[in-house]
């Protein structure tokens, strides 16, 4: 059952001591967005629900993707990388099928800890311009930060392989869209040991090669 927007003349953000406007407005806007979506949600929302002024969120933000822009700065792009630093750190030496998949367990256990706030920020990307370019310098950094895919070298093709990256990386993130929404009836088991299968063919550099079968002669 969908949830109910929350009641504008009950605010649940209080100004109370020790806590900024800033971070009382950017929680205000993140339960909204969460409710009625990125689209819906106004600054006069927003300046309501958190028990301010027009003037004051002015004072504050420029406008609602402000608050999702520094929010991708300042907290979802330094913990993604730092996440896909470790798959370079997995990949880097000799490792197994499970070592890749604790990788994806925790890569799907950050996405669920968030999940509440993956469909708007799905959204904003979509219809906002300056959101969708955060997001195009996300998948920038996170494949700075597997220079074992996707720094050039000698025999190695690092354009497609960078390619092949950002395919799985935007796979995985709407997969956890989904996932996160209860689109699947499946367990958690169950999806780890297809999201390995998926990112074990794809992380592959050089896909193996099927063996030429020559025709046989039509003389013999």
């Amino acid at each position: 059952m969908p949830e109910s927007p929350p009641s504008s003349s009950r605010p649940r953000f209080k100004k109370v001591e020790r806590v900024s406007t800033r971070r009382l407005l950017r929680d205000a806007a993140f339960e909204l967005f969460a409710v009625q979506g990125y689209l819906r949600t106004t600054v006069d929302d927003i300046a309501r629900y958190g028990g301010v002024s027009r003037a004051t969120f002015y004072l504050h933000y420029s406008g609602k993707s402000q608050i999702v822009h520094e929010f991708y700065e300042g907290e979802w792009m330094p913990r993604v990388q730092a996440l896909y630093g470790d798959l370079n750190k997995v990949l880097a030496a000799p490792y197994t099928p499970q070592d890749l998949r604790s990788w994806i367990d925790g890569a799907v256990r950050f996405h669920e800890e968030r999940g509440r706030w993956l469909p708007f920020l799905e959204e904003a990307g979509l219809v906002d311009p300056e959101i969708r370019q955060v997001r195009m310098e996300l998948m920038r950094r996170c494949a700075e930060a597997v220079p074992i895919l996707t720094h050039p070298r000698e025999g190695f093709d690092a354009e497609a392989a960078r390619f092949r990256f950002e395919i799985l990386m935007i796979q995985l993130h709407r997969f956890a869209v989904y996932w996160v929404s209860g689109h699947w009836n499946l367990t958690r088991d169950q999806i780890l040991g297809v999201l390995t299968d998926v990112w074990a063919q794809g992380l592959a550099v050089h896909p193996p090669q099927r063996p030429v079968v020559e025709p046989k002669s039509r003389l013999q």
